[in-house]
């Protein structure tokens, strides 16, 4: 989905969830009720961390979304969206176990990349979902990470998965 009109008029959140509007990133996302979130903005760089557990307390998360929202990636990374978003996701499954891996073409100025992969560098093994979409007209970025421990990530991502699928954007 995707449109300021949308954006607008959002649609009922299902059970147990949440609209949150995130302005900076012109986008409405799900949120299961009783997660937390966090924003930043750093120069063209809007992040939304929605998350089981409370940022600000734990300084980290376990369970959660991490999503950048990235301008001027052309004149920041002297490369389209849509290559830069390529080569991201190139990069990133040279250095990890794969589990699933799917992209799409560029088509009316977007494409998008899907990696998921098992990290164990850190007790207790994550998995983490990762969801590139390069815009090349709007000369944008969104990069979406959902992790969770493996050994709760079926639970775990029944919610990030609905995050994910029922986000809006514009």
């Amino acid at each position: 989905m995707s449109g300021a009109a949308e954006l607008a008029k959002l649609p009922d959140a299902p059970d147990g969830y949440r609209w949150l509007r995130y302005e900076e990133g012109k986008s409405a996302y799900l949120r299961p009720q009783g997660w937390h979130v966090k924003t930043e903005v750093e120069g063209k760089t809007a992040s939304l961390f929605i998350s089981q557990e409370n940022i600000d307390k734990q300084g980290s998360f376990d369970t959660g979304l991490t999503v950048h929202i990235i301008g001027d990636v052309a004149v920041r990374a002297g490369l389209i969206a849509s290559k830069y978003a390529s080569a991201y996701v190139e990069e990133l499954a040279k250095s990890k176990s794969v589990l699933e891996r799917a992209e799409t073409s560029a088509q009316d100025g977007y494409s998008s990349h899907t990696l998921r992969y098992r990290d164990a560098s850190r007790p207790p093994a994550i998995l983490v979902h990762t969801h590139v979409l390069a815009d090349d007209t709007a000369d944008v970025l969104r990069i979406a990470i959902f992790e969770a421990p493996e050994s709760n990530w079926d639970s775990a991502w029944a919610h990030g998965e609905k995050i994910l699928k029922g986000h809006v954007w514009r």
